[in-house]
């Protein structure tokens, strides 16, 4: 049997050789994973040799890695996207639609990362045709809770299947979200890209970046090695859910719905909401 090792090295961009910040890293089919971090290193424990490592980034192809050393650089390909022909009001007014909001007090949990997996929650918003008149998403808003000042998450933006499962990122660059101090709605202007509500739905995606920035020391101590509890930041709010296959997350290479996965956030929804504008 294959001792666990540590491994570690850079993933960069395959045309300019650019490190590639908060990719996110996980040995496929595990719940074990990582972040680059803001120069696109890694080192990721408990990782064996032969084992396959799967490497997601916002505007780069996923790429598969059988580890073989304990040190190496990847390189991933930028992703080809098509851009959609976008529709021009000729109106002048400004209109605005808020989708599910919350109050800042209706949460009901939090969900917190003491694994230092590198997840992806997401919850799925469909379409009605009561958007046409505001298309654009122009703000994503996220319940967040964090002890310390600065956590940061990634904001991504997913396409949804004919299949309903959370399927390709929307945007081609990270939208990095920084999360004050407490418990917030921590919000991300998304207006600049003019990405109209996809009539298949859109998934929000809120990805855990596994950076020593996050990291949170607890109090309360583990009971197997007496040393203080890690986690890291931000906490996410969660509701009780509306429809409970709209939640979802991605672990080991894979989207999972939460009703499959079971365990304490299988009924529970994340709080997102949604400003759209014309």
């Amino acid at each position: 049997m294959s001792s666990y090792s540590q491994v570690s090295g850079v993933i960069q961009d395959a045309n300019s050789e650019k490190a590639i910040p908060y990719a996110n890293i996980a040995v496929f089919n595990s719940s074990n994973g990582t972040s680059t971090d803001v120069n696109g290193a890694f080192t990721f424990a408990d990782v064996r040799f032969g084992d396959t490592i799967v490497i997601s980034a916002v505007g780069y192809e996923k790429v598969f890695h059988r580890v073989k050393k304990e040190s190496f650089n990847l390189y991933l390909k930028p992703k080809l996207y098509q851009i959609p022909e976008l529709e021009v009001s000729s109106n002048t007014a400004s209109i605005v639609r808020l989708i599910k909001p919350f109050k800042k007090r209706s949460r009901v949990a939090y969900f917190s990362n003491y694994l230092g997996s590198s997840w992806m929650n997401g919850r799925i918003f469909h379409y009605s045709s009561e958007y046409s008149q505001t298309p654009f998403i122009k703000e994503i808003r996220v319940l967040t809770k964090s002890k310390i000042s600065g956590a940061k998450f990634n904001l991504r933006l997913v396409n949804v299947s004919d299949a309903g499962v959370p399927g390709e990122d929307l945007l081609t660059e990270n939208l990095i979200v920084e999360v004050p101090k407490g418990t917030n709605k921590s919000s991300a202007d998304v207006s600049k890209y003019s990405i109209q509500f996809p009539p298949s739905g859109i998934c929000i995606a809120l990805e855990w970046l596994i950076i020593d920035d996050n990291i949170y020391y607890s109090r309360s101590k583990s009971t197997d090695s007496g040393e203080r509890k890690r986690r890291f930041e931000p906490k996410f709010g969660l509701l009780e859910s509306e429809d409970e296959s709209n939640s979802w997350i991605y672990s080991g290479g894979n989207w999972y719905n939460n009703i499959d996965q079971g365990g304490p956030i299988s009924n529970k929804d994340l709080a997102i909401e949604i400003l759209l504008s014309n």
